[in-house]
């Protein structure tokens, strides 16, 4: 992949929507909501439930097809598309996987398809395992495919867990090291780093949060590791000014990031069900009112966070769920339920309400194109550093929707 092509593709395109995707919809209503074409909204508007599943759970706009609305749609597809490899990993014993959940399990097998060929080509024969619980994968690395392996976590209690297992279940004739290491990047520092990331190892950050990705990069490259897999996640966790535009190629075009797209990037490229759609639109639709409600009527200027509630709360009476939410803000004389109910059901609320929530699916579409960006932006940092990169898409997205790995090498 030319990583310089994709990504100033994907700054061009989303420099062009940076309304879109820079700010929350409910943050500073109603300029956000100026941003989008009224003929997309009302479009969105004419649809069923069913087919705007379609269209924000699934990507799939062929409910609006030929409109300039599936158009976007399909830009995006476009610029976000990547190649996945079909994995068949050979078959473990049953008890390889006890109290390992399907979500793991599919990605402990990917992984050790993408991770075994590499042993070959790099030359590794060591593995660190950054944040690895209570060590699924790095015991079925060590001893069923027999590469020492270190499982490297700052939760005491999951390593005394994975210690327990560790000898629980036969082992394998082959079977390697497995070993337990309490390690927190910013902490641990010299010799602990060149341990588990220079020399002959290969280092996996699966899931590292935010900046933790970071500290992943620069552990490989410093102490001169042999191979790095990385997988990004919770790029909200980012600082949106010093965790970004990386590589100088970044730097010569930035993307300008925001905590609310870096949110954007986090959240998005989750399949949802129907059931999951209409629990959204309803906490949306309660949520959206509420603020409306506070701006409109109790004439609260400055955005007020709201925080969430149980599912159950947005099933009852709005007049409930707001009562609850406006004890917290130091309102003077709280509002009746009468007047909360009359608010909720007025017309003109329900079309603002309306309007911001198929704004919010629009929006929704541009989550992984910005989750790329950043991705590529470390990519190019990388090879700018002097390594082989690749940008691999491992998991299948309906069961571990952060699947796009970063291996260096």
């Amino acid at each position: 992949m030319n990583f310089q092509n994709r990504y100033l593709s994907l700054v061009e395109f989303l420099s062009s929507y940076s309304a879109f995707w820079q700010r929350e919809v409910l943050n500073d209503y109603p300029e956000t909501i100026e941003a989008y074409p009224v003929h997309w909204l009302e479009l969105l508007d004419s649809k069923s439930d069913e087919e705007l599943h379609e269209i924000d759970g699934k990507n799939n706009p062929k409910s609006i097809e030929g409109t300039p609305l599936s158009e976007f749609i399909n830009k995006i597809q476009e610029l976000i598309k990547l190649p996945r490899e079909t994995y068949n990993p050979g078959p473990l014993p049953s008890w390889a996987y006890m109290r390992v959940k399907e979500k793991k399990k599919h990605e402990i097998d990917c992984l050790r398809e993408v991770i075994i060929p590499l042993k070959e080509k790099t030359g590794f024969t060591k593995i660190a395992d950054i944040g690895g619980g209570v060590g699924n994968f790095s015991r079925i690395m060590a001893h069923y495919h027999g590469i020492p392996t270190t499982c490297l976590d700052m939760n005491e209690d999951f390593i005394e867990k994975g210690k327990k297992r560790r000898t629980k279940y036969p082992l394998p004739e082959n079977a390697a090291k497995l070993s337990f290491e309490k390690f927190m990047f910013g902490v641990d520092k010299g010799e602990v780093l060149k341990k588990h990331f220079g020399g002959d190892g290969l280092s996996l950050g699966l899931h590292t949060c935010g900046p933790l990705a970071l500290e992943h990069l620069k552990a490989f490259h410093e102490n001169g590791g042999r191979a790095m897999l990385n997988f990004g996640c919770c790029y909200s966790k980012m600082d949106p000014l010093s965790n970004t535009n990386l590589s100088s190629f970044a730097k010569e075009h930035p993307l300008d990031y925001t905590l609310h797209g870096l949110t954007l990037a986090t959240r998005s490229h989750s399949t949802m069900s129907f059931e999951d759609f209409k629990l959204k639109e309803r906490v949306k639709s309660y949520r959206y009112t509420l603020h409306l409600y506070m701006q409109e009527i109790l004439k609260v200027t400055e955005f007020q966070t709201l925080g969430e509630a149980p599912a159950r709360v947005y099933w009852g009476n709005f007049s409930d769920y707001a009562l609850l939410k406006l004890k917290g803000q130091n309102i003077d004389q709280l509002p009746t339920s009468k007047e909360l109910e009359d608010f909720y059901q007025n017309n003109e609320v329900k079309k603002k309400v309306r309007h911001m929530f198929l704004a919010n699916i629009i929006r929704w579409q541009l989550g992984r194109a910005v989750e790329l960006t950043i991705l590529l932006d470390r990519c190019l940092y990388l090879e700018e550093l002097g390594h082989r990169t690749e940008l691999l898409q491992v998991f299948n997205e309906e069961l571990s929707p952060r699947n796009l790995g970063i291996l260096s090498y």
